[in-house]
């Protein structure tokens, strides 16, 4: 049976201004920006990465930009700030697009919102051997 490290994500809210811009820079992001504590997960965020051993420390977080519908569905997902793997960032992209979250309301209405969140993910070092457990 395969196991699969899970991120941990940070609540700290993080402002698009300070990002660098990207070529996704032409979608029509929502105008409300926010951060994970005011748009919680309703499912777990899984992060997939085969063949890797988890060392329990956390290295640099992948900051990703989420567009969140009004139903709480992950609309589009794009890398903001890589944590230095590239295998690593696929994964948070992969976990926080299969994601569902609460969605945001307004005066009592849902709306569609863009959260920029951080995936902190946990350090590993070396490839796992053909039969090795994690």
């Amino acid at each position: 049976m395969r196991r699969f490290l899970t991120a941990l994500v940070c609540a700290a809210p993080l402002t698009l201004a300070a990002q660098a811009p990207t070529e996704a820079s032409a979608y029509p992001w929502p105008d409300t920006v926010v951060g994970v504590e005011q748009l919680p997960p309703l499912t777990p965020l899984v992060l997939k990465v085969p063949h890797l051993r988890p060392r329990g420390t956390v290295r640099q977080a992948a900051t990703l930009r989420v567009h969140v519908g009004s139903d709480g569905a992950v609309r589009r997902a794009v890398l903001l700030d890589s944590c230095g793997s590239p295998a690593h960032d696929e994964a948070a992209l992969h976990a926080i697009r299969e994601a569902r979250f609460r969605p945001l309301r307004i005066d009592g209405e849902p709306v569609e919102a863009t959260l920029v969140i951080p995936f902190h993910i946990p350090l590993t070092t070396r490839k796992r051997g053909f039969g090795e457990p994690l």
